[in-house]
């Protein structure tokens, strides 16, 4: 806009682009609106004030005079805007303000405010105004102030039965508002609900049902359980493993006289073995009852071995006699906790071994070392009498001998007597003992 002024009756306006054609606005006064001018483009005005200097009446015409052309040049250009940015409430953060020709870009949100998401910008503080999202153009041919829209955080609490059924439907909780947690609990057979907590292993935070939660966070609450009070069930697997077998054997020979010496013998034999099961861990401890009958044992009967830990018993057997009868042993095992106990359950049986003299001699040692038991030159005796009894051997040929042999009895080589006895355990490998030389 060109504004003329002055003391003349008029004016001539010529605009001139900077290498372009001149336009001219005749008999003009005051503003003058110069339409069309592109900006960036230098123009140069000349404006021509007009005067008149007498007046024809006879032809009715006016004469003027051209008055001292003023020149002005200048480059146009659009005018600038602003769009100021306000936080509305937030506690961190800034926006630039966004300046210059239009069309502006609203800026997208720099400012914060806990508990809360930026939801785009409005031109009221309340949200009542014009929306603007970050991106929008905005074209309007004045200042702006946009206020930042926040939405409240919310935050999923979700349930989980935890091995049960039933569980909760999920919760929404507000950032800054108290959730009252449902009243509603899963369900386990054989467990009662005790508690919610933040982790499956109830090492988290625990919640009782519809207690208040106030953390600003989403969450899983895991349902805690407690077993009820009962007796654990049977054992399972329950077996008696094999046997390992120690045995010893030994013989003496004792002088009577000189004519007479006296062979005694003793045995054992030690059977090992392991009775194993498999245990529910509701079981603290286990025992175990036998017994040679085969007899199940009824839920009363008192077990022989108590507070076992284990899932499994070493036992043993020992015979320190020989001979004897073959005796079974039959086993069952049972849980225990704080509620009582379970019901026996077989495991198997046991039939413990017999050590029986096989064979037994009174016998001459006939040369070499006095030790040299288990090789002997030439041996002679008598055997057979297997009732443990000693066995007296006062005959030909040992009568007349001295204690360390006699060089006129037959052999007459020989230097004294050892007893020799072999045992078998249960019909199996045989073992031996001999004695001192007496």
């Amino acid at each position: 806009t060109v504004t003329l002024s002055g003391a003349a009756n008029y004016y001539t306006l010529q605009v001139t682009p900077s290498g372009g054609s001149t336009t001219t606005y005749n008999q003009q006064t005051g503003n003058i609106s110069l339409s069309g001018l592109s900006n960036g483009t230098t123009y140069t005005l000349d404006i021509i004030p007009k005067y008149y200097y007498y007046y024809d009446a006879v032809d009715a015409n006016s004469y003027t005079y051209s008055g001292t052309t003023v020149s002005r040049t200048g480059t146009p250009s659009a005018p600038t805007y602003t769009i100021t940015y306000n936080g509305n409430g937030n506690d961190g953060g800034s926006t630039s303000a966004t300046s210059g020709q239009l069309p502006l870009t609203v800026a997208s949100n720099g400012f914060t405010k806990t508990g809360n998401t930026f939801n785009g910008w409005n031109t009221a503080a309340g949200g009542g105004g014009t929306s603007y999202s970050p991106g929008n153009s905005y074209n309007t041919a004045s200042n702006l102030t946009l206020y930042a829209q926040w939405t409240l955080n919310t935050y999923t609490i979700s349930y989980d039965a935890n091995g049960g059924t039933g569980a909760p439907s999920s919760q929404t909780k507000t950032y800054g508002t108290a959730l009252t947690l449902s009243s509603t609990t899963p369900t386990r057979t054989g467990y009662t609900f005790s508690s919610w907590n933040t982790a499956s292993g109830g090492g988290g935070t625990t919640y009782a049902a519809g207690a208040s939660y106030t953390t600003n966070a989403a969450a899983t609450l895991y349902a805690q359980w407690t077993q009820n009070a009962t007796v654990p069930p049977a054992p399972t697997g329950a077996s008696v493993g094999s046997s390992t077998l120690t045995k010893t054997l030994s013989t003496t020979l004792t002088r009577i006289s000189n004519t007479s010496k006296d062979q005694y013998w003793s045995a054992s034999v030690k059977e090992d073995f392991t009775i194993s099961w498999t245990g529910d861990n509701s079981a603290t401890s286990y025992e175990i009852y036998y017994n040679t009958s085969g007899t199940a044992p009824s839920s009363s009967t008192n077990a022989i071995y108590t507070g076992i830990t284990n899932q499994s018993y070493a036992d043993y057997w020992y015979r320190a006699s020989v001979g004897g009868s073959a005796v079974t042993y039959y086993y069952w095992v049972r849980a225990r906790n704080a509620q009582g106990t379970s019901s026996y359950v077989s495991c198997g049986n046991k039939a413990i071994a017999v050590i029986t003299i096989a064979s037994f001699s009174i016998r001459l040692y006939v040369g070499g070392s006095t030790t040299n038991f288990s090789n002997p030159s030439n041996t002679y005796g008598w055997g057979g009498n297997t009732s443990g009894t000693p066995l007296l051997t006062s005959g030909y040929p040992w009568r007349s001998l001295t204690d360390r042999g006699n060089p006129n009895a037959t052999p007459s080589t020989g230097v004294g007597h050892y007893a020799w006895a072999q045992a078998t355990v249960s019909g199996g490998t045989a073992i031996t003992a001999t004695s001192s030389t007496v």
